[in-house]
């Protein structure tokens, strides 16, 4: 199963990813992500047209993977089906959910801070550091 971000739009869940492919098709599209990020900011009109883009792009993308890794066949929908479904507010709380999945796609994770069992970093830390072998 998906194991990537999910996107609901109207009743139905959606899986969704950035990946090399979006990442592609974005560079085609805009130049850089940079240059996306710009274009959204221009025109509301038109800020919309590519909020759909996305969201087919990202959906379209978490059902081929979907597809690779499991076998299966399903279809994406297109972006006239999504506005066909979609309420005008789901455009903006699905805007947040296009960046936080573009953000993943390109975040190695390294940023995140690990979690740290306190219990275990006293005891590793009081722990007697000399080997069997140093005595």
């Amino acid at each position: 199963m998906f194991e990537g971000s999910k996107i609901t739009i109207g009743k139905k869940e959606y899986p969704a990813v950035f990946n090399v492919v979006a990442l592609q098709e974005v560079i085609n599209q805009y130049g850089s992500l940079e240059d996306l990020g710009t274009e959204l900011d221009k025109d509301y009109s038109k800020a919309i047209d590519i909020c759909l883009w996305l969201l087919e792009l990202l959906i379209k993308q978490g059902i081929d993977l979907d597809n690779f890794e499991n076998g299966t066949d399903a279809k994406a929908p297109t972006a006239d089906q999504l506005k066909l479904v979609m309420k005008p507010h789901e455009i903006s709380k699905n805007r947040e959910v296009i960046f936080r999945i573009i953000n993943d796609g390109i975040s190695s994770g390294e940023d995140k801070e690990e979690e740290v069992d306190e219990v275990l970093e006293e005891v590793l830390s009081s722990k007697n550091v000399t080997g069997a072998e140093d005595k």
